[in-house]
């Protein structure tokens, strides 16, 4: 089943409208237009949340950067 869903951009954490096809425990996003902020392709967009929903969570360009202990 299709659901209207509301989940923020990989890139910069903007929200966006996608679709969300549910099968048992996956799920695959379906995105049709680009995020507005950021000017991200909506295919991009769309490989990197089905992507990272096979490990379980989204990931995003945030939770790749390293972040300096000493501040």
């Amino acid at each position: 089943m299709i659901e209207e869903e509301t989940v923020t951009c990989p890139i910069c954490d903007h929200e966006l409208n996608v679709k969300a096809f549910r099968h048992g425990k996956n799920t695959t996003y379906l995105v049709s237009n680009d995020c507005s902020f950021c000017k991200t392709p909506a295919q991009k967009i769309e490989n990197m949340l089905n992507k990272s929903t096979k490990r379980g969570r989204i990931q995003t360009e945030k939770s790749y950067i390293k972040v300096d202990p000493r501040g």
